[in-house]
């Protein structure tokens, strides 16, 4: 008689479980998607230099410099080019205005004279358009 009550037991719960299903499935958390944003060639782009020099010495309008990423995807810990871009003005004290000159650019990587140690602004994203 106790093995028939656990089994009745079990199925009551069964039961109810595949009762809620669908309601859980209905209710569950939205999915967050990735987008990999990415600038090519005739793009603005705008970066960010937090150095204590002066934004204008250190980026002079009409300048060319080069675009690195880390390249994470082989764990090395070495600059890779990305790009080249021409800086076009400023957008405050810590903003940088450029425009894509070569190469694939996006969020995070780093814009500079050349690579290794030095002055050096950080890609930031663009803002949604209006």
């Amino acid at each position: 008689m106790r093995a028939f009550k656990i089994c009745v037991g079990c199925l009551a719960a069964i039961v109810v479980m595949a009762w809620n299903m669908p309601s859980l499935q209905a209710q569950g958390e939205p999915r967050k998607v990735k987008v990999k944003v990415e600038m090519k060639k005739g793009d603005a782009v705008t970066f960010f230099y937090g150095g204590s020099t002066d934004i204008r010495e250190v980026f002079p309008v009409g300048e060319t410099m080069g675009v690195y990423a880390r390249d994470r995807a082989f764990g090395l810990n070495e600059n890779v080019r990305m790009g080249k871009v021409r800086i076009t003005g400023y957008a405050g004290d810590n903003y940088i205005k450029a425009e894509v000159v070569e190469g694939r650019i996006g969020p995070g990587d780093v814009v500079k004279l050349k690579p290794g140690p030095g002055a050096a602004g950080m890609v930031v994203p663009p803002l949604p358009q209006k």
